[in-house]
C-alpha cells in the first residue's frame, strides 16, 4: 500500500496522521493537522495518510478536504491492519492515543501533539518526540471542564512546525 500511495503523489515517503481522539482535551484542531501535514509533506517529500476508527471517518474526510487533498484517507481497517499501515510508514504524527503506542511498538518514529495529556509517558529515544507546549491545565483532573480546550484551539501549525522540523530534519533531512 505504501508504494501505491506514494507513487500516486510522486512522494518518496509515507506518514500516518492521527487527528482523532474520543476526549476533546486530547485533540488538536483539524485545521492544525491539515496545515502541519502539508508542511511535513513538502519538507520531507511524504504522503500523509489519515487513520481513523469507528465513528471518526467524518473527521478524517474533513482533514483531507482542509488539506486541499494533500492528506489521503486510509481505508477502513482493523487494529492489526492499522498497525501494518503504521509500520509501513516512515513516520507518524498525532495525539496521545493508541496509534502513537502502536507506532512506538512497531518502530515507526513519532511526533506527538499531546495537548493536555499528561507527560508521564515519554519515550527516551530521539526518534519519538512531542510538541513541548504544556498548557497550564495539562495536569488538571477536571480536563478543561469537558469540551472547551481553548489553549489547543488557538495553537497553530506555524507554532508547532519548528519543533516537528527539529525532530524530523535529523531523521529525514530537511
Amino acid at each position: 500500500m505504501k508504494e501505491v500511495l506514494t507513487k500516486e503523489d510522486g512522494h518518496a515517503r509515507l506518514f500516518t496522521v492521527d487527528a482523532t481522539h474520543k476526549h476533546p482535551y486530547r485533540r488538536w484542531t483539524v485545521d492544525g493537522y491539515a496545515n502541519l501535514s502539508k508542511m511535513l509533506s513538502e519538507r520531507y517529500d511524504a504522503t500523509p495518510l489519515a487513520l481513523w476508527g469507528p465513528g471518526e471517518e467524518t473527521v478524517v474526510r474533513e482533514l483531507a478536504d482542509k488539506s486541499g487533498g494533500a492528506v489521503k484517507v486510509a481505508p477502513e481497517t482493523t487494529v492489526r491492519k492499522m498497525a501494518a499501515l503504521i509500520e509501513a510508514a516512515d513516520f507518524h504524527i498525532g495525539n496521545c492515543s493508541a496509534p502513537r503506542h502502536i507506532a512506538v511498538a512497531v518502530g515507526t518514529p513519532t511526533f506527538i501533539i499531546p495537548g493536555t495529556s499528561q507527560r508521564s509517558w515519554l519515550h527516551p529515544d530521539a526518534e519519538h518526540e512531542i510538541d513541548p507546549f504544556a498548557p497550564a491545565c495539562a495536569e488538571c483532573g477536571n480536563k478543561c471542564g469537558g469540551e472547551e480546550r481553548q489553549c489547543m484551539m488557538e495553537r497553530t501549525a506555524e507554532e508547532i512546525a519548528p519543533y516537528a522540523f527539529k525532530w524530523g530534519d535529523p531523521l529525514f533531512g530537511g
